[in-house]
């Protein structure tokens, strides 16, 4: 991050302010094309804040390819569900509980071969262009399921969510 060198490419991280904003578009953009072919899809993203114009279109675009998006976004949210024709295949729900809470998880079906990152990133401009952030990979089964079952409890919530 501090040295003179550039790495074109890194296998399981994901940066700011180099590359993403581009990479997680990329991942929402597949999930759309796997819709469109018939192959299972879906995203389920949690963060404290969305408010970075292109990821939110790109959103919109899986939404409008029948990809389901749940988002559990706990302050800044300016994507609007629900409209049709626009992203009535995204639901948004917001925690607000006793604690702050602060992970952020980015789930992609992938066609059953799950993808989930998780690390310092919220969806937002100051995020994608201004600092230096990271999401990286999760690799080990165990810990993606771990990932998935904090989201799964997440949107059950019927107590702090509104």
């Amino acid at each position: 991050i501090t040295g003179h060198s550039q790495p074109l490419a890194y296998r399981n991280l994901i940066t700011s302010p180099r590359d993403m904003r581009i990479q997680l578009c990329n991942l929402v953009r597949k999930e759309a094309e796997n819709a469109r072919n018939g192959l299972a899809s879906g995203i389920v993203i949690k963060l404290n804040s969305l408010q970075d114009k292109e990821f939110i279109d790109s959103l919109y675009e899986a939404s409008q390819a029948g990809v389901p998006i749940k988002l559990i976004i706990r302050g800044i949210c300016c994507l609007r569900p629900g409209r049709k024709g626009i992203s009535e295949n995204i639901e948004v729900i917001s925690i607000v509980g006793e604690y702050l809470e602060h992970s952020r998880i980015y789930y992609f079906h992938n066609a059953g071969d799950a993808k989930v990152y998780i690390g310092s990133a919220d969806a937002m401009v100051r995020s994608f262009d201004r600092r230096i952030e990271s999401l990286f990979r999760l690799e080990q089964d165990i810990l993606k399921k771990q990932a998935m079952n904090i989201l799964r409890y997440n949107l059950k919530d019927n107590v702090n969510s509104y």
